[in-house]
């Protein structure tokens, strides 16, 4: 079953359909009426003005606090922040932009790694951030791996709920208390167990890092995995592109754009090139919707010439924001009565298709995205291990912003049954144990 990304909220207006414009100040009205006093001077000091009313405050003393939640006439209440680890809010239906903010105010924060509120990984044994002890953790590892055999179990409970922000501070803490690196220790005692030891490799590295070793994987070797790198590479934002260029770069000397060149077609490698510019607009940015009516014409004239014209359309998909790539989609179908998704599909072909089709994907709704591509990696004869691993660790993450709850939920809603349930059919062993852990009940 597939999800239909085409179904989502009509063309909107960001001001309101029918909405009264604003009151307007009157034009020619008199500053004060015949025989009326004069107007107070602006200056309390002004010559001939009453004298202050207050003492005059101090060099460079601020300004008096406004009252708790005021604000400036004519502008809206600016909303509450939500709590610090707090998901995103649900963007709203196509053509309600964000608010702009009053003039002075500074620049929206820059968008984390994995989306726009950072990682959402919350712990399938309950939330340890208050209670978890680096230490404690340190002496059931080093238990687990000491003698001989390993304590499968043990590491599970040990490894599998923690955040990457916890793992980071463990795996520096282990190496300055053992003396040797997690990881060495991780692949020694592990060593030919297949996707258990690519699991917790995964844990262990953390997103970034992580991400680096899956793109040189698939570029290394007997062919190339070119749907690693389809999800890896596109549809991320400019940060999350910037942070795995460095990092790849950084373990393996050389830049992520040549470790792809041959790796895949002509067009096809210029397409993932795009991506790796890093040149996507911020989801923050308001909707122009002449420039996504400019970009719906375009996609379709690219697709109904004398053959297909890839690269404009490919460049629309890499440099427009995901919520512009939605309004893209609404506008598209209103226009010529045919959902943009059905259009890709059937006039591209091959890994760039399977790369359009992932970005607008992920831009229509994200959690159903990832529920069918979990689902995918376990449908049909055998199960796509190294797939169905990546994206339920990369999920139970939160990479590209969207909590793993929600992907969860989409899951069972989609194909009636829970995830957990579904990889408990298809996975065993250990490495089932570890699946099982990290997605949660």
């Amino acid at each position: 079953m597939s999800y239909n990304y085409n179904q989502g909220p009509g063309y909107g207006n960001p001001y309101g359909h029918g909405a009264p414009p604003p009151p307007q100040p009157p034009q020619h009205q008199q500053p004060y009426g015949y025989g009326a006093p004069p107007p107070v001077p602006l200056h309390p000091n002004q010559y001939g003005g009453p004298p202050p009313h207050s003492p005059q405050p101090c060099y460079g003393a601020p300004a008096p606090p406004a009252p708790y939640g005021s604000h400036s006439p004519g502008y809206p209440p600016v909303p509450a922040q939500a709590p610090y680890g707090a998901p995103s809010p649900i963007p709203g239906p196509y053509g309600h932009s964000p608010a702009p903010a009053p003039y002075g105010a500074p620049p929206p924060p820059a968008q984390l790694y994995g989306g726009g509120g950072g990682y959402h990984s919350p712990s399938p044994y309950g939330n340890p951030q208050g209670s978890w002890n680096p230490e404690s953790t340190i002496q059931t590892i080093r238990k687990a791996t000491k003698g001989f055999g390993t304590d499968e179990a043990a590491l599970i409970a040990a490894l599998a709920p923690l955040t990457p922000h916890q793992m980071s501070i463990l795996v520096r803490a282990f190496e300055s208390q053992v003396g040797k690196p997690l990881m060495k220790v991780i692949e020694s005692e592990t060593s030919s167990r297949g996707y258990f030891q690519f699991g917790l490799r995964g844990l262990v590295l953390g997103p970034v890092a992580w991400e680096a070793w899956l793109l040189h994987r698939a570029c290394s070797g007997p062919g190339t995995k070119e749907v690693t790198l389809t999800e890896l590479l596109l549809g991320r934002t400019d940060e999350e592109i910037f942070a795995l260029k460095a990092e790849y770069e950084r373990q393996f000397r050389k830049p992520v754009d040549k470790a792809i060149r041959g790796e895949l077609s002509m067009k096809t490698e210029r397409f993932f090139n795009m991506a790796l510019a890093a040149g996507r607009a911020p989801a923050h940015v308001p909707i122009d919707h002449n420039q996504v009516t400019n970009d719906a014409h375009t996609c379709h004239n690219g697709m109904h010439g004398l053959g297909t014209d890839e690269i404009p359309i490919c460049g629309i998909f890499s440099t427009r924001s995901l919520p512009h790539l939605s309004a893209l989609a609404q506008t598209y179908q209103s226009l010529y009565r045919r959902p943009l998704l059905s259009a890709i599909q059937s006039d591209f072909s091959g890994h760039m298709r399977d790369g359009l089709v992932q970005i607008l994907a992920m831009a229509l709704n994200p959690a159903a995205r990832k529920a069918e591509l979990l689902e995918a990696a376990m449908a049909g004869a055998g199960t796509k291990d190294e797939l169905l691993c990546m994206r339920v660790i990369r999920g139970r993450w939160g990479v590209d912003g969207v909590p793993w709850e929600r992907v969860k939920g989409e899951y069972a809603r989609m194909y009636g049954k829970s995830l957990v349930g579904r990889v408990k059919g298809d996975t065993s062993g250990d490495y089932e144990r570890l699946m099982v852990a990290i997605i949660g009940n």
